[in-house]
């Protein structure tokens, strides 16, 4: 009884010292699709006409077997089945802007609120966008510090682009140690006062050197906006691209505290089929109604590779785009995806409620089902024919330029009917035979094709996983 009541005398005595990040993190543990609900927001209010969808054409998904990946999945499940034990809460699915697939669990519906996490970044980054070309904003080699000269306290940030703040090149200390709730994630995400969380911003190294995800880059990338166009995050997005791209339903935007400030690292709160609208603009080059809402010289520079000043990742202006360039995605956290296939005029939508969305590759989900790359088949092969592949192997920079794995080992063995592969950099993981020289791993997106040479000896590897594509050598 004793312990209960300290407990409770210090929960009390928490939420009476506004101590709200810790008062927040410890009733709710971890960020959760409801969050929405305990956030003041700011509305971001719909047209009186939305563009309609096309409905009607709606049909039953393709067989699982052709597209579902991952430990979740098992042979014979329906596309009910693989989305109850994936947790995710809501699929769409669109052909232009005609909507062919629409599921939500039993508890959610097209007019249930989900919200975006880290996903809500691509809409930020598109109001950049929007503010460069309406001449807010100069260009993404503008200085943060034109806006915020704060900035110019530190030596390293007084030479801070837009660009770096879009590419995550920004070098400026985290706020988001997850072993420190008070001064880390906890704060940023759940704290009353994000000007105050954002004070004393530091550089660690100099801008444009280094790829590093830090949510505190958006939020002062929302902090430019607002200072460039003299209006709320949320009412720009209202007024630029909510109200003319004829979303269904308002939105909110969650903020630190009431009148506060838009979290625009996440947080967007909508409906499903408003994010997949969101994607059809951007398969349809910026255009809706005939009217132009985002350059499409931005959506070209937004989903391009680039890897220059220290970009990489396939991580360009707060999207991921492929390797190949056909295809990009905006992702969030607990797997929230809006992804866009140009090439096959496909935009789908999948939205999710719990962490175990990471044991399955979405990524090559979402392009098998858009049939942008086929999923691949098993083969059987005996353990004495595998044994052509085993081997030392020691790996090259990515096509990108990521040097992370370069000099890194991996140990190949030939068993019955896989090879096994043990890397230097993680735990041993197995590989499936498909056809010719290929190999496979579906729960996580891995795919190794060996390349022999003239004379028929295999002394390399095109290793890929998620667009990212190494050399490996044999050693």
């Amino acid at each position: 009884m004793k312990i209960l009541n300290s407990i409770t005398l210090l929960l009390l005595s928490l939420a009476m010292s506004s101590c709200t990040a810790v008062w927040r993190s410890t009733i709710y543990n971890a960020p959760g699709v409801n969050d929405y609900r305990i956030f003041p927001s700011r509305t971001v209010h719909a047209p009186d006409q939305p563009y309609p969808l096309l409905e009607g054409f709606q049909q039953p998904l393709p067989d699982p077997a052709t597209w579902a990946m991952g430990d979740k999945y098992h042979p014979g499940d329906t596309p009910e089945e693989f989305f109850r034990k994936t947790g995710t809460t809501a699929f769409l699915v669109l052909h232009g802007d005609t909507l062919v697939h629409e599921y939500y669990s039993p508890d959610q519906d097209q007019n249930s609120t989900f919200t975006t996490f880290s996903l809500a970044k691509v809409f930020v980054s598109t109001l950049v966008g929007i503010a460069i070309h309406e001449g807010a904003i100069q260009s993404v080699d503008q200085l943060a510090a034109d806006f915020l000269p704060e900035l110019k306290n530190d030596s390293l940030l007084a030479r801070l682009k837009i660009r770096h703040l879009l590419q995550m090149t920004s070098g400026i200390r985290p706020h988001e140690s997850p072993a420190n709730l008070i001064n880390g994630i906890g704060r940023l995400y759940y704290g009353p006062d994000l000007e105050k969380t954002l004070r004393h911003l530091q550089g660690q190294y100099p801008p444009g050197t280094r790829f590093r995800y830090v949510n505190t880059n958006t939020q002062i990338l929302g902090r430019i906006l607002v200072k460039a166009t003299g209006k709320p995050l949320a009412q720009y997005l209202e007024e630029k691209i909510w109200i003319p791209a004829g979303m269904e339903s308002d939105a909110t935007w969650s903020l630190d505290h009431e009148g506060g400030e838009e979290k625009a690292f996440c947080c967007l709160n909508a409906h499903a089929r408003d994010f997949a609208r969101f994607g059809l603009l951007f398969l349809n080059q910026g255009i809706c109604k005939g009217s132009c809402l985002v350059p499409e010289n931005w959506i070209c520079d937004a989903t391009a590779l680039d890897t220059l000043e220290g970009a990489r990742d396939r991580y360009q202006y707060c999207w991921y785009t492929s390797a190949e360039q056909i295809d990009f995605y905006g992702e969030g956290l607990i797997g929230q995806f809006v992804y866009v296939s140009p090439t096959t005029n496909t935009v789908i939508v999948r939205l999710g409620k719990k962490l175990i969305n990471y044991a399955t590759p979405w990524y090559d989900v979402l392009r098998a089902l858009a049939r942008v790359e086929a999923k691949p088949i098993r083969r059987e092969r005996s353990k004495a024919d595998l044994r052509q592949y085993a081997g030392t192997y020691i790996f090259d920079p990515s096509n990108l330029g990521d040097s992370a794995l370069v000099g890194k080992k991996v140990e190949i063995t030939a068993c019955q009917g896989y090879l096994k592969c043990n890397p230097e950099f993680r735990n041993a993981f197995r590989m499936e035979p498909g056809p010719g020289h290929t190999f496979f791993n579906l729960d996580e997106g891995r795919r190794m094709e060996f390349a022999p040479n003239d004379q028929g000896e295999i002394r390399r590897i095109v290793w890929s996983k998620r667009g990212n594509v190494w050399q490996v050598w044999k050693n």
